[in-house]
C-alpha cells in the first residue's frame, strides 16, 4: 500500500510540474496589443490598379530594422484595414491569394494557377516594392495605384 501512495504521489507531481509551465504561458497569451507600451497607428490602405480596385490579395507593413509591421487582407473596395500598427517607416507589398492547398488526384494535373496580373511582381517582394508608409500615431490612410512593371 506504501508503494501505491507513493507512485501516486510521484504521478501528482508529475502532473503538476508538467502543466504549470502551460498554464504560466496560456495566462501570457492575453488580449494585450503586439508593442503595447509604443505609440501606435491604425492603418488603412487603398490598393488600386490603373483606377480599379485590387480585390484580392493581401496588403503587408514590413520594417526590416526593428521586425516591425502588420497585415491584412484586400476587400471587394480594394481596402485593408490594419490595426494597432507601430509609428514607423514601412515597405508596403502586395501579395496574391495563395494557390489552392487542395490535392490533385494521382494522374491528373494542377490546374493552371490565376496571375494576378493586378498584382506586379515588384509589388510582392520587400526587395523591390517602391512602395512605402510613414505610420503616425491615430488614422493613417494611404492609396497606391500599381502601374505595370513591364
Amino acid at each position: 500500500m506504501n508503494r501505491r501512495v507513493s507512485t501516486s504521489r510521484r504521478w501528482l507531481v508529475f502532473f503538476a510540474a508538467a502543466t504549470l509551465p502551460v498554464a504560466g504561458f496560456l495566462a501570457g497569451c492575453g488580449k494585450s496589443a503586439p508593442h503595447s507600451g509604443e505609440a501606435q497607428g491604425e492603418v488603412v490602405v487603398t490598393v488600386k490598379y490603373g483606377g480599379a480596385p485590387v480585390v484580392e490579395g493581401r496588403v503587408d507593413l514590413n520594417d526590416e530594422a526593428t521586425g516591425k509591421g502588420g497585415g491584412a487582407e484586400l476587400d471587394d473596395q480594394g481596402v485593408a484595414r490594419i490595426g494597432d500598427v507601430a509609428v514607423g517607416s514601412y515597405t508596403v507589398t502586395v501579395l496574391p491569394p495563395p494557390p489552392d492547398p487542395t490535392p490533385v488526384p494521382d494522374g491528373q494535373r494542377a490546374p493552371a494557377g490565376k496571375k494576378y496580373l493586378d498584382i506586379p511582381v515588384s509589388y510582392r517582394k520587400i526587395s523591390t516594392s517602391p512602395l512605402r508608409a510613414e505610420v503616425k500615431e491615430g488614422s493613417n490612410e494611404f492609396e497606391f495605384d500599381l502601374k505595370s512593371s513591364k
